[in-house]
């Protein structure tokens, strides 16, 4: 008995001893747990605060996109009104009258002239026409332009307008407002 009682005792020290083994184990486990789960809350609260930044990033974005659509939308309206001035200003009455009655005369007396005339008359429309899209144009362009402009105005006066340039090359090669120089041209004869 006592022999029975001894291998009893044994063998609930053994199991008491595994017990608390795997009592220790699950502890652990549990505090590795409890830790994770402090990680993941704070990796919870980390991507919330990233949601929220994210969302006021979006709302920013989306406000700029919309006020970048209405300035955008303004320029394409002044743009547009700026064409229809430019247009209005180069189709001038007075400018097409003009040299309408100059071609009346020239053609009962210099036909070449009068051929080479229309020529140049051409080139200035169709410039105006062609270049109605842009907002700079190289100056080179733009003085080449100038000299058919300026070969109509002299056969209007006959010869009594002179023009000088005098311009570096690396001038020719930069940007000026679409038809500035005609309109200053213009305004001086």
């Amino acid at each position: 008995i006592i022999l029975l009682l001894f291998k009893a005792y044994v063998s609930k020290r053994k199991i008491n001893a595994l017990l608390r083994r795997q009592n220790s184990e699950i502890e652990q486990q549990k505090e590795e747990i409890l830790n994770q789960n402090t990680s993941l809350e704070t990796l919870n609260n980390e991507l919330n605060k990233q949601k929220d930044i994210i969302a006021n990033q979006r709302d920013r974005i989306e406000a700029d996109l919309r006020e970048t659509i209405v300035k955008k939308e303004s320029i394409e309206r002044e743009k547009i009104q700026f064409q229809y001035e430019a247009l209005k200003n180069q189709v001038n009455p007075h400018f097409l009258f003009n040299n309408f009655a100059t071609l009346t005369n020239l053609i009962s007396e210099d036909k070449q002239l009068a051929e080479k005339y229309v020529f140049e008359l051409t080139n200035v429309y169709r410039y105006i026409l062609t270049s109605s899209e842009e907002h700079l144009q190289n100056l080179n362009t733009e003085l080449q332009f100038i000299e058919s402009y300026m070969f109509l105005v002299n056969i209007r006066f006959n010869n009594q307008v002179k023009i000088e340039l005098s311009l570096s090359d690396e001038c020719k090669e930069c940007f000026i407002p679409l038809l500035s120089l005609q309109l200053i041209v213009e305004n001086a004869i």
